[in-house]
């Protein structure tokens, strides 16, 4: 009805133990190309969730997942896609379950995998420059909530108290980031995440077990 290429839909977040929260878009929203690429950069409506959306096939032209990517090559193959489309459209139903397993790999123990994340965002960094140099600071605010996010993990997981030099630069980036920019540059739920682990990592990773994210 839309002749849109990419469809996003609202979805449940399901528990083991039955509990479940509606992720609500509150208007249903067109996008054209360059649009949609600053949506998933900023963390707006267009995320980096697969299960809630749909793709026209005739779209997909060589964008195919990166084997090699063992924690986000979803992100990394809905931009690669976005920049196919003409027009994306963001409906306000939920018609998908998405239930979290303990046992899947964003809930394993902590690894080198999880690092995979921020070399997907420098290879979009840098695809963003070459292509889309108006946007540059939204994908450098995507790099920023990627290291906040592994960084994150690391905590959760117990892992960061291993004086991983990586995670300590990681952590220093994170901390001299602007908040300017971030207000900018992210989504109001980006900036909340940043301002809360710049203030207190420990009162961050309490919000998240609380919120359940």
């Amino acid at each position: 009805n839309t002749n849109s290429d990419l469809i996003i839909h609202d979805y449940y977040v399901e528990f083991e133990n039955s509990f479940y929260k509606y992720r609500k878009n509150k208007i249903k929203k067109e996008f054209k190309r360059e649009e949609s690429i600053k949506e998933i950069l900023s963390g707006g409506i267009i995320g980096n969730n697969l299960f809630d959306k749909v793709f026209k096939k005739s779209k997909l032209g060589n964008v195919r997942f990166d084997s090699k990517i063992r924690i986000g090559e979803d992100l990394l193959f809905i931009y690669q896609f976005l920049k196919n489309t003409n027009k994306s459209f963001a409906r306000n139903i939920a018609t998908y379950h998405y239930i979290q397993r303990q046992g899947s790999a964003m809930n394993s123990n902590f690894s080198d995998k999880f690092f995979d994340i921020i070399e997907v965002s420098k290879v979009i960094e840098s695809d963003i420059k070459k292509n889309y140099s108006d946007l540059i600071n939204y994908a450098q605010a995507l790099t920023i909530y990627s290291k906040y996010k592994t960084l994150e993990r690391a905590r959760k997981m117990g892992f960061y108290n291993n004086n991983n030099l990586k995670l300590k630069q990681m952590e220093k980036n994170v901390k001299q980031y602007n908040i300017s920019k971030a207000i900018k540059y992210m989504s109001f739920k980006k900036i909340a995440g940043l301002l809360l682990y710049k203030f207190s990592p420990k009162l961050y990773l309490v919000v998240c077990r609380i919120k359940k994210i």
